[in-house]
């Protein structure tokens, strides 16, 4: 097997990885990831969490780059580094500008990275169909690098406005049952949350491409594309807001902080009433 030599290096080093440790990760990781789906039977599940790894793998070899003897830094001395998230490594990585300019001039780079952020550490507890694995590995190995912007502090008033014309606009051609944005604990990332009946695995491409679309150059809404994220309502996150909904049913937002979500711990959650309403 030609990486049975790094396999042990690795193992014989325990936790103290340095860059080129990393990206040999990386590399197995996708590696793995494609002898799963080449398995008879073809194995999407497993194959969908470990080509998501491969992106956390890179993207944490660009990270010890930036350190003396680009080796990875101890969890004392960066603690914000130990994350699963991919957008938040990918600013930690400092590749935040290169990956919006690059996303700007090449759709399919765009594309790629929304079937990649779609990934999280909670994938191995999930079930994956084989045309979204695919869609995934294919994701990861079309490109030769990896690695959104917004303040992680309160949520204002302006990224509330945005999000509602954004639902908006989307909710004409896809119904939506649910937006909201949430913050999760581990990583602190606001996101915005737009939940329909309609979205599944099938058509996510369409839906995230109708968001592409909306907040084009030139829109008259400022979000990054990658601060949104669409889902089926039958998401447990978009479930436990529903139910939220139903319990506070009005003309008014419901906005909650630091309990759990679709069994996700949420540091807080801003929920739009319905119908989403636009500020003149």
């Amino acid at each position: 097997m030609r990486h049975a030599v790094q396999i042990k290096m690795l193992a014989s080093r325990g936790f103290n990885l340095n860059r080129t440790d990393l990206q040999t990760l990386a590399e197995l990781r996708i590696d793995e990831a494609t002898a799963l789906m080449t398995a008879a039977p073809p194995r999407p599940d497993g194959a969908y969490y470990l080509a998501g790894y491969a992106v956390e793998c890179a993207l944490k070899a660009a990270i010890a780059k930036l350190n003396n003897q680009h080796d990875w830094p101890e969890k004392t001395f960066v603690t914000e580094c130990h994350t699963h998230n991919i957008l938040a490594l990918v600013r930690l990585a400092g590749l935040e500008a290169v990956r919006k300019t690059d996303a700007a001039a090449n759709p399919a780079l765009a594309q790629n990275w929304l079937i990649v952020q779609r990934w999280s550490e909670r994938s191995r507890y999930e079930r994956h169909s084989r045309a979204k694995t695919q869609k995934m590995i294919d994701a990861v190995t079309d490109n030769v690098e990896w690695g959104a912007s917004m303040d992680q502090g309160p949520l204002v008033i302006e990224q509330i406005d945005e999000g509602a014309k954004l639902a908006s606009a989307f909710d004409k051609r896809t119904p939506l049952q649910a937006v909201f944005w949430l913050k999760e604990s581990e990583d602190g990332e606001w996101f915005l949350y737009l939940a329909s009946d309609q979205i599944n695995d099938s058509n996510f491409d369409l839906a995230y491409g109708e968001v592409v679309r909306l907040l084009r150059p030139g829109s008259n809404m400022w979000l990054d594309t990658f601060q949104v994220k669409v889902t089926g309502s039958d998401d447990p996150i978009a479930k436990a807001v529903l139910a939220i909904q139903q319990k506070y049913p009005g003309k008014l937002a419901t906005r909650l902080r630091n309990r759990m979500l679709g069994g996700v711990s949420v540091d807080e959650v801003y929920i739009y009433p319905f119908p989403v309403s636009v500020a003149a």
